[in-house]
Parts: C-alpha cells; structure tokens; sequence
C-alpha cells in the first residue's frame, strides 16, 4: 500500500513538474518583462534553463521514484537516472549563471 501510494504521488508530482516547465519556457518573455533586466536575451535563457532544469528534475523524480519502484533497477535505469540528474545540474548553473549575468 505505501509502495503503490508512493508510486502515485511520485507519478503526480513528476508530471506537475513537466508541466509546470513546460508553462515556463511558454511564457518566459513575460516572466523576463517583469524583471525589467538590463540584458533582457540573457535573462530570457536563464527563465529557458531554469524550465529545463525542472523537466530534467521531474524526470528524475518519474525515473528513480515511479520506475524504479515498478520495475528492477537494472544498468538502464541507472543511467537514465544519472543522465537526467547531469541535465539537472548543467542546467540550473546555466540557469543561475545566466541570470546573474542579464541582472
């Protein structure tokens, strides 16, 4: 019961995060209008990455938390896993980054 309650709330959670990344990188340019940046480009990719760094979370949270409860950890998933934590970290110090950088 707590693995199948776990599995949902990890489903529901991960998609939440896609979507709301997906809504992010859709409306970035309002998102930068409000910041009135000196460097409105830069400030535009940092909203950008910072969107993709929330899918590459959500896909770690579907990967490690939903899949690999349902299925057993093999070498695939491992490195699904990882490989989505990689996008996760290069991302949001690009996002970071950028955005000290359009401030």
């Amino acid at each position: 019961m707590q693995r199948l309650a776990a599995v949902i709330l990890g489903a529901t959670f991960g998609v939440l995060l896609i979507i709301v990344a997906l809504a992010t990188w859709q409306r970035a340019d309002l998102i930068v209008q409000a910041w009135e940046p000196h460097k409105a480009a830069l400030a535009l990719w940092a909203v950008r990455c910072a969107a993709i760094a929330v899918v590459a979370a959500g896909e770690v949270l579907l990967i490690a938390g939903v899949v690999g409860s349902i299925y057993r950890r093999d070498t695939l998933i491992n490195v699904l896993g990882l490989s989505a934590l990689a996008i996760f970290m290069l991302s949001l110090v690009s996002a970071v980054t950028l955005g000290i950088l359009g401030r």
